[in-house]
């Protein structure tokens, strides 16, 4: 009975230290996801990117998590991979350009998140963040 216990307890342990480890956010196999341009203003950086048909929510979550600056917020804006982003690729992108292109644009981004320096939350309304800061 106790050796029953023994085991039980081991096993629990060993899921619990898995589970916290590996919280089962590993990018699905083979997604891509790709960066169209990234930009630093008032010590805030942004980026758009770019994913395929098989990334997920969590994979751009996951994106964002390991590409955030760790020391200034930073922002994701997230499109389709079939769209048609150049104007973003422009040499003479200011900022006034790029957050009025994501907030009223013709495209909008799928996905926005945000992350604060020193704070590891992935927050999902970075569009609705940017719409604000420039009305």
């Amino acid at each position: 009975m106790k050796k029953n216990l023994l085991i039980a307890a081991v096993v629990i342990a060993a899921v619990v230290i898995a589970n916290v480890v590996n919280p089962n956010t590993e990018p699905t196999p083979n997604a891509t996801i790709t960066e169209t341009v990234s930009f630093k203003h008032q010590n805030a950086w942004y980026w758009v990117i770019q994913y395929d048909s098989i990334a997920t929510r969590q994979d751009l979550e996951n994106y964002a998590r390991r590409w955030s600056n760790p020391n200034t917020t930073s922002h994701f804006f997230a499109y389709r991979d079939n769209l048609d982003l150049s104007v973003f690729k422009t040499k003479n992108l200011t900022f006034p350009v790029f957050a009025n292109t994501i907030a009223h644009g013709d495209i909008k981004p799928a996905f926005g998140f945000y992350k604060m320096n020193g704070d590891d939350t992935i927050q999902d309304d970075a569009v609705w963040l940017l719409e604000q800061a420039i009305e």
